[in-house]
């Protein structure tokens, strides 16, 4: 299938019917507790370093799938809300994390504005059609409070637009592609990890 020949929504369904499969077939096999675990305290230390006065944190995790990262940021005392495409997934992420958790896709679903200390989006952003993911990276910007913080992992590559075995649409820029795409919504770049790029409020802003 060339990419080019179909439109955003079609793509978006795809992923759509993809996750739906995935998670009714069980989810990820977990790994590497720990070094995601190493991830939140981390970003969470970074959303802390902006705030002074705000306590809880409220933290959006875009993508949330099954909730994992929901119950431990509620666990670590922030006021967690999630997004995810899949219903069943947002019926996991309620049942796991007890956090209240929305239902809808990532380009059209409401994220508010200047509602949230933190944003962590873990391996979604490239799986937003390529003309659509400068849409949802405003709309977490506009999200964000004035220095929030955004976590962004994404995967990296040079392909663009993907269609893969499973049916899956992925998006695969390099590394100055995707710090190009959040700086021009406004974000500053804090620094890499993990081949996330990463930034957060300008004005102070800061993407991890």
């Amino acid at each position: 299938m060339n990419m080019s020949d179909v439109d955003d929504r079609t793509k978006r369904e795809l992923n759509r019917e993809y996750w739906e499969r995935f998670f009714e077939g069980g989810g990820y096999e977990k790994s590497d507790p720990d070094k995601w675990a190493r991830i939140r305290e981390w970003f969470l230390g970074a959303v802390r370093d902006t705030r002074t006065t705000r306590q809880p944190l409220r933290i959006l995790d875009v993508g949330c799938g099954s909730g994992e990262d929901l119950a431990e940021f509620s666990r670590l005392g922030c006021v967690a809300v999630g997004i995810d495409a899949s219903p069943t997934a947002v019926r996991e992420a309620t049942k796991n994390s007890g956090c209240d958790v929305q239902q809808g896709d990532l380009v059209d679903v409401e994220f508010g504005t200047d509602r949230f200390d933190g944003v962590f989006a873990k391996a979604v952003l490239h799986t937003i059609p390529r003309a659509e993911i400068p849409i949802v990276i405003e709309k977490i910007y506009a999200a964000l409070l004035r220095d929030g913080v955004l976590f962004a992992a994404v995967f990296l590559g040079s392909e663009g637009e993907k269609l893969t075995k499973d049916q899956q649409v992925l998006v695969l820029m390099s590394e100055g592609d995707w710090r190009t795409s959040f700086e021009e919504a406004g974000f500053l770049p804090l620094t890499q990890k993990l081949r996330a790029a990463g930034c957060g409020r300008s004005g102070g802003g800061n993407a991890i």
